[in-house]
């Protein structure tokens, strides 16, 4: 009897670890649903869609931006004979793992995305839905991918008709959204070659505490997880924040970002127009106000090497010139020498300003170049060294170890060619 016990007692201890060790099923981890708000919907009416998420307790998915690491939650809708508009998120929590900044979302959301039937609807006598939603599910030990396809039928009627249930959850779900700032707010943005300098004014901000405020942008156009320092003047209640840009990115129509604080509520959805940077009407509007506003040095600074080089070339000229004019025999001995010696002298200092005064410094750091089979197999054919380096945006193991690369104690001079695929 003792050793069936032990035997028992035994199987119970392997097994066990063996539950932990399977691969963890993201369905497990994330329940979703696709419901509408319409019972019926009438060509040409609008209506809501709503995805809802229930995640579980210790994990995440992302936002509609990721962040510096992660996956952008998104669902491709396909709808013959209606329109879906975009995906609207409620606010975004900030997610700190391994010095790099996500934006997340945990527990419960709800999605919201409008649907428009056509008005020359021919079709069936419902409307069908189809979507696939795409997420990232982590925790602090892993992240899975997770897809799931979602489909909903709406029958198409000479009225729409809204359910209770669906109106309450789609005003439940709109309580989440950031809120368009007050209408009295005033917003400025300056966008450098490197940074964009954000100002926002409004008399709620004046006494805050600079020091709670988050600032989640949508897109890549900013450089995610840089330390966000907000300033304010209290005099004018302005809020400051600069972020660096992201070199070699698009600029878009518009910038955008959600301003977060424990006292902004849901926060503010922040929009500024491209036309209105720096020299649009926002901008002179601040500059009547009394504001502050700083151009930045790259608008106002010109290029001093060229001018120098241009500044040049004319001294050059004009001192061939001088001895052209005060050095031809029908002149005086001594208007000659003073020619040539001012033709001289203006040829010494017109070389010396046009000529490159600074030396191009050496590039630091590794000096990737980009991958190609081409590459690949040439240095290979040679017996050459090589590193490639090739990771997932959604890794965030692995973009947290691409920070060896700034280590002065790492160094990859050994390598014929560091590439990045």
């Amino acid at each position: 009897m003792l050793n069936r016990r032990l035997i028992v007692l035994i199987f119970i201890i392997f097994l066990v670890p063996l539950f932990y060790l399977r691969g963890q099923n993201p369905v497990d981890l994330v329940k979703v649903s696709l419901l509408s708000d319409a019972e019926t919907l009438k060509p040409g009416d609008s209506a809501w869609l709503l995805v809802n998420l229930d995640i579980e307790p210790g994990w995440h998915v992302y936002w509609q931006t990721s962040g510096e690491a992660g996956y952008p939650t998104n669902v491709k809708w396909e709808a013959v004979g209606a329109e879906i508009g975009v995906l609207y998120f409620p606010r975004p929590d900030y997610y700190e793992f391994m010095d790099m900044a996500s934006y997340v979302h945990n527990g419960s959301i709800a999605l919201l995305a409008q649907i428009t039937l056509d008005e020359d609807w021919e079709g069936k006598e419902f409307i069908e839905i189809r979507g696939k939603l795409s997420t990232l599910v982590c925790n602090e030990a892993n992240c899975l991918p997770y897809e799931t396809e979602l489909r909903l039928q709406i029958p198409v009627a000479s009225t729409t008709r809204l359910s209770l249930n669906g109106k309450n959850q789609v005003m439940k779900a709109k309580e989440n959204w950031p809120l368009s700032p007050p209408p009295e707010c005033k917003l400025s943005l300056q966008a450098t070659a490197r940074d964009v300098i954000m100002e926002i004014q409004h008399p709620t901000l004046g006494n805050l505490n600079p020091e709670k405020f988050n600032f989640f942008p949508i897109g890549n156009f900013f450089v995610h997880g840089s330390v966000q320092n907000f300033s304010i003047n209290k005099e004018f209640s302005t809020l400051r924040l600069s972020l660096p840009r992201q070199l070699g990115s698009e600029t878009p129509a518009f910038l955008s970002g959600v301003l977060t604080h424990p006292d902004l509520g849901t926060g503010w959805l922040l929009r500024w127009e491209m036309n209105s940077i720096v020299y649009g009407e926002i901008g002179k509007e601040w500059a009547q106000s009394g504001l502050d506003l700083q151009i930045s040095e790259e608008m106002e600074e010109l290029d001093l090497e060229m001018l120098g080089v241009m500044l040049g070339i004319v001294l050059v000229a004009f001192a061939i010139w001088v001895l052209g004019k005060g050095g031809g025999p029908s002149q005086s001995k001594s208007i000659r020498n003073a020619s040539r010696w001012s033709a001289f002298a203006l040829f010494s200092f017109g070389f010396w300003l046009g000529f490159p005064s600074k030396n191009k410094e050496e590039p630091k750091g590794i000096q990737w170049k980009k991958w190609s089979p081409e590459i690949q197999k040439s240095l290979m054919e040679k017996g050459n060294a090589f590193y490639v380096d090739y990771t997932a945006k959604w890794c965030a193991s692995c973009i947290g170890n691409k920070r060896v690369y700034a280590y002065d104690s790492v160094s990859y001079t050994h390598l014929t060619l560091p590439t990045k695929a």
